[in-house]
């Protein structure tokens, strides 16, 4: 095989193959061969029908086309490797000469990641929030821990704040004037008044009634709310007061420290500071990874690289499937009725859906392309690291849980990409520059929101 590239324009490679008679004569014997063994022709064994009646059934020209086909990917795998192509499509083939007994001429169009600009790592700045926990943080995380672990006790006497009222209710969806346009089925819930993500209006409305007496709180629903069909309207609940229970927190010993950590500690003390040490962890991962978020959003921002249309609608399609997939199995529905329920018209969903695909592949070449920059490696430890937490979990060895991994080949892949986008995002922290501070500013990209979509 001779190839010789002919041209390169944007992320486009073309190249000029020939390939040898002797070499296309091999494939066309054994195509041959292969179809005498496959084709039924009366009067003739199978492997014993002659070239000219097997033409006469698939046509000299077919034979000669699956001839190629058959030597293609090989050829294409040699050239990739030759010319050191980083594909994102199958090539498309132009046949020049296609003969028996003469060289084959093709031309082939190669689509290849495209060239990614980084810019210079060490002008990039991104806001930090310092870890910082004070004793009244760590006082709220304990009385949280003592809610968690509190027996509920019946009493006499209107809802105060922090009680958990049983309730009988029924979810009724309003219109535009606040008539009903659908009623959920009663159900019986507990409802603890102590919750910070309980809709201030249901609280307020439980709040210095007592047992036996009905009530109705009315909220608004946010625009983004999950269920299309409450999203943005007004909701009333019609409810029926059960019971009133207070909460008998545990005290604070041996016992109560013990189920809440794991382990037993001396004093109350040491609790503190273990639950203090906690709340550093916690927070100092979940500050690592905003700004992890960050640098990987404003370096992004700051990068050259034309997005191939062909990734574009890769990415559309997967997210449409995604979509079309949740809307099945969260609401049982097509993603026609959301969009319907949500009204939100076609092509503004058509453009919101763009704007993803585009901000993930524009984010996985940046990626990509930090990746390589940092000769990114993947070794066995790294594997040994992941299922490491998953392994202790279960209570069998790493090995065991590797070799179980490493038998599904998507598991592999997947479980590769995570640990390399861990590594890559960890070292372009140690390159960009880092201010820590207090809460974040309202300037560049670096603002909680942005970080929050970003993550998404």
């Amino acid at each position: 095989m001779r190839s010789e590239l002919v041209s390169q324009e944007k992320n486009f490679v073309t190249i000029k193959v020939e390939l040898e008679a002797t070499e296309f004569q091999k494939s066309i014997n054994m195509t041959v061969r292969e179809l005498t063994q496959k084709i039924n022709v009366p009067g003739f064994r199978k492997g014993k029908v002659p070239r000219n009646i097997l033409e006469m059934r698939v046509g000299k020209e077919g034979i000669l086309v699956e001839a190629l086909e058959s030597i293609m990917p090989d050829t294409i795998d040699q050239i990739v490797k030759d010319y050191e192509l980083d594909l994102i499509d199958q090539p498309e083939m132009e046949i020049e000469k296609l003969e028996e007994g003469e060289d084959v001429l093709l031309t082939l169009t190669f689509e290849v990641a495209p060239e990614v600009k980084l810019p210079e790592l060490e002008t990039i700045e991104i806001e930090k929030l310092k870890v910082n926990v004070t004793d009244e943080m760590v006082d709220e995380a304990i009385k949280n821990m003592q809610k968690q672990n509190a027996e509920h006790e019946k009493v006499d006497r209107a809802v105060e704040d922090d009680d958990v009222v049983e309730i009988e209710y029924v979810t009724n969806v309003l219109d535009e004037e606040g008539k009903i346009i659908k009623s959920h089925e009663p159900a019986t819930v507990n409802v603890d008044l102590g919750l910070q993500d309980l809709r201030p209006g249901i609280k307020e409305a439980l709040k210095g009634h007592v047992a036996n007496e009905k009530v109705e709180a009315t909220v608004q629903v946010e625009e983004d709310y999950a269920d299309p069909e409450v999203a943005g309207r007004e909701i009333r609940y019609d409810m029926s007061i059960k019971e009133i229970k207070v909460k008998k927190l545990p005290p604070l010993e041996a016992a109560f420290f013990e189920k809440t950590l794991g382990h037993s500690v001396d004093s109350e003390e040491a609790f503190r500071e273990e639950v203090k040490n906690r709340l550093v962890d916690r927070m100092t991962q979940e500050s690592d990874t905003m700004a992890e978020n960050a640098a990987v959003a404003k370096v992004a921002d700051k990068t050259e690289v034309e997005l191939p249309e062909t990734l574009i609608n890769r990415q559309i399609e997967h997210i449409k499937k995604e979509d079309t997939e949740n809307a099945q199995k969260r609401f049982n529905k097509t993603m026609e009725e959301i969009l319907a329920e949500s009204k939100m018209e076609l092509e503004d969903y058509e453009s919101r859906v763009k704007d993803q695909a585009e901000r993930a592949v524009r984010q996985y070449l940046v990626l990509d392309a930090l990746s390589e920059s940092f000769d990114i490696s993947i070794e066995k430890e790294d594997f040994e690291s992941e299922v490491e937490p998953l392994a202790t979990a279960y209570n069998i060895s790493t090995d065991t849980l590797l070799r179980s991994v490493f038998k599904d080949q998507n598991r592999v892949m997947e479980m590769g990409s995570r640990i390399r986008y861990k590594k890559t995002t960890k070292e372009l922290l140690s390159k960009v520059s880092i201010k820590e501070v207090e809460k974040f500013s309202s300037l560049g990209n670096n603002t909680e929101e942005d970080i929050a979509e970003q993550a998404e």
